[in-house]
């Protein structure tokens, strides 16, 4: 039997070009300390998404960033479809031009049902 081929062969120069998103496990942090790293992560990124486990620490991370970010979303299961639909288009919107710093707070259920990312 023969072995499978591969059809187009890994290439790292090649690939590169397509990746748009790029996970880090920030290990474990307190609430308090994450204001902290998205500052130092949005020095080197164009755009970053912070998925929160509670409605409370997403508020917590869109208030400790509205002022302070141009771009500054927030994304929840609990948002009327009208307001989310809205937050959306002005995401995107803001993700086509990427004019400024864009920050996207979101709680894991909106995270699973959008790709948005990371491109730095």
């Amino acid at each position: 039997m023969e072995s499978p081929k591969e059809v187009v062969p890994f290439e790292e120069t090649l690939w590169k070009t397509f990746r748009r998103t790029y996970l880090i496990d920030a290990g474990a942090r307190r609430l308090d300390e994450i204001p902290e790293l998205v500052q130092k992560v949005l020095k080197e990124a164009d755009s970053l998404l912070v998925v929160c486990n509670k409605k409370s620490e997403a508020e917590f991370l869109y208030r400790a960033f509205a002022e302070k970010v141009e771009n500054c979303f927030h994304l929840s299961a609990s948002m009327c479809i009208a307001h989310r639909r809205a937050t959306l288009e002005k995401l995107k919107q803001a993700l086509t031009e990427m004019s400024g710093k864009i920050l996207c707070v979101a709680k894991q259920v909106i995270e699973a049902g959008w790709t948005f990312l990371s491109s730095g």
